[in-house]
């Protein structure tokens, strides 16, 4: 269910280009349904259009990432980021809206 609002929230909300109020949710229900490395992904999206809006939220990673087990490793995490980064929007947030364990 929650994936599903989710979806219809990213619709209602790209249409006015206010997407980006997703930033920190969406990478947490990556997380909660086990989706760890397209949850990662997405933070390094996240981070890179937040720095071109100008936002330097040095916490916003450990947040989004919270429900992200321990067991990925900081290099692993870093390495998800960055391909995140060179992500498009559609791509980005197709990864963590998609279905999938």
């Amino acid at each position: 269910e929650a994936l599903a609002q989710a979806r219809r929230a990213y619709v209602l909300l790209r249409r006015e280009g206010d997407q980006n109020i997703l930033f920190g949710v969406l990478p947490r229900l990556a997380a909660d349904r086990g989706r760890h490395a397209p949850a990662v992904r997405f933070v390094g999206y996240a981070l890179r259009a937040r720095e071109r809006m100008g936002i330097a939220d040095k916490g916003f990673a450990a947040w989004a990432e919270e429900g992200v087990p321990d067991g990925l490793t900081e290099d692993l995490r870093v390495r998800l980021r960055n391909e995140g980064a060179a992500l498009s929007e559609d791509q980005a947030f197709a990864l963590v809206l998609a279905d999938g364990a």
